[in-house]
Formats: structure tokens, C-alpha cells, sequence
């Protein structure tokens, strides 16, 4: 599976909407930062149709490597999560 990269992106979005390719990368880059910003601080974001992106707290474990014959402890550690909207989810079925 190849996936889309912001530039395609930039690209296609620039093509359906008119606008220059700059400015749609400048808008993008624009809602990266606002979408860390807030989800930084524990605030979920939800965009209309795509989704929310929410900051989750994964907890310490501790894995098993068969290579190595040991266990090694995962810290805990903070990760962003995108829950699908259930727009998205039937348009993509």
C-alpha cells in the first residue's frame, strides 16, 4: 500500500479547489501546528467528516524480544490517536 504524502496532497487539494499549491501547504502546515498545539495541552480536535485527535497515555509495559532472549521495560509515554469519524468510516467501505 503507498501512502499520500503531504505534498501529493498539497497538490490534489490545489487542484480541486483553485488555489496555489503554496498556500494549501502553508494552510496544512497551519493546522499541524494548531492541531499539536491543542492536543499538547489535552484538548481534543475534531475536524467535521474526518475525525478527533486526541492525545492518550500508552502505560509502561514490559516486552519480550525472542531475538535477544529478554525482557525489556516500554516506559509509559504519550502518543496522538485519530478515531475515525463515522462519516469517514461508512465512506470508505
Amino acid at each position: 500500500m503507498k501512502k499520500i504524502l503531504k505534498a501529493e496532497l498539497a497538490k490534489r487539494i490545489a487542484e480541486k479547489t483553485f488555489m496555489p499549491k503554496e498556500s494549501v501547504l502553508a494552510v496544512l502546515n497551519t493546522l499541524d501546528d494548531i492541531i499539536a498545539e491543542e492536543v499538547k495541552q489535552d484538548k481534543p480536535v475534531y475536524i467535521d467528516n474526518i475525525g478527533t485527535f486526541k492525545r492518550v497515555l500508552k502505560p509502561a509495559t514490559r516486552k519480550y524480544i525472542p531475538s535477544k532472549g529478554e525482557s525489556v521495560d516500554i516506559p509509559e509515554r504519550v502518543v496522538v490517536k485519530l478515531v475515525a469519524s463515522k462519516t469517514l468510516v461508512q465512506r470508505v467501505q
